[in-house]
């Protein structure tokens, strides 16, 4: 595989989920982000965002995401890609 493998730490938005009718207002004010860790092959990046998917097939992926770079607070590589 030519792209690298990589670890991702980032900030992501929440919410109370689901359709479960009315809530208190304190529950909406301890809402905060959620710091999410990501592992996969790196496939695409440019200047906002990077792209990884988390399973290769012989023509099909699966478990892609796509990461906003200002919602990244951490990133190693785990694997360097093949040349």
């Amino acid at each position: 595989m030519k792209y690298p493998i990589e670890l991702i730490e980032w900030l992501d938005h929440c919410s109370l989920g689901g359709s479960r009718g009315w809530r208190e207002l304190p529950d909406a004010e301890k809402l905060g982000p959620v710091t999410v860790r990501s592992v996969g092959y790196r496939v695409k990046e440019d200047k906002t965002a990077v792209v990884l998917i988390s399973s290769v097939g012989d023509s099909e992926i699966d478990g892609e995401i796509c990461i906003i770079k200002s919602c990244i607070t951490h990133r190693k590589v785990l694997q360097a890609g093949a040349k």
